[in-house]
């Protein structure tokens, strides 16, 4: 029989592993928002890369008219990604940038990006990891890894994709590996940008 000291105890290690995981998430949130707090104050300021997005956004956001805004969203004349990426992102900033206007949508579009990665690295340790504290080295791991700081810093498709296949692996996993629909998600992915095909 537990004591009451000793049930307590094993609430508390239960716990210990989503709050190290809520405690890594906020600390490496807060060093990706003051770097995506610079540079914002207009498109002008922006590099090439974020430019492309920020246009396709901002299209979506003020159209010319009811045919300029279903171009935007079902084309946008930008062929190079998947429209997931503008719409989803033009969803993610509606708000910020009705309120703060460019530099809101500029902080939007690349949190947007930041939270994709996080929320992909959360998913695939807690599909593919079973002990808490290898879920928490491969979260950490996965956030400093080369280049992430590029991919939540700049808009691109490659966050989404990252959380479009770790959803996929998510149901794939909990689904016996079978076909199903939740092979809609790695189509979204692909539909991203097509080097998820490799």
């Amino acid at each position: 029989m537990q004591t009451r000291d000793g049930g307590t105890r094993a609430e508390l290690a239960g716990w210990a592993g989503p709050i190290g995981l809520l405690l890594i998430a906020i600390v490496w949130l807060a060093v990706v928002w003051k770097a995506n707090t610079d540079l914002t104050q207009g498109r002008f300021a922006l590099f090439m890369d974020e430019g492309i997005i920020f246009d396709g956004i901002h299209d979506i956001l003020h159209p010319a008219g009811p045919k300029a805004f279903v171009r935007a969203v079902i084309s946008g004349g930008d062929q190079r990604y998947g429209r997931i990426l503008w719409n989803l992102t033009a969803v993610t900033s509606f708000i910020p940038e009705k309120l703060w206007g460019e530099t809101g949508l500029i902080i939007a579009e690349r949190m947007t990006q930041a939270l994709l990665f996080l929320f992909a690295g959360i998913i695939l340790s807690l599909t593919f990891v079973r002990r808490w504290y290898l879920r928490l080295l491969l979260v950490g791991l996965l956030l400093v890894a080369p280049f992430v700081d590029y991919y939540t810093t700049t808009p691109k498709p490659e966050p989404l994709e990252l959380a479009l296949i770790a959803i996929f692996l998510w149901f794939h996993k909990a689904r016996n590996y079978r076909f199903g629909p939740h092979w809609l998600f790695l189509g979204m992915a692909f539909g991203a940008k097509i080097a998820v095909l490799p």
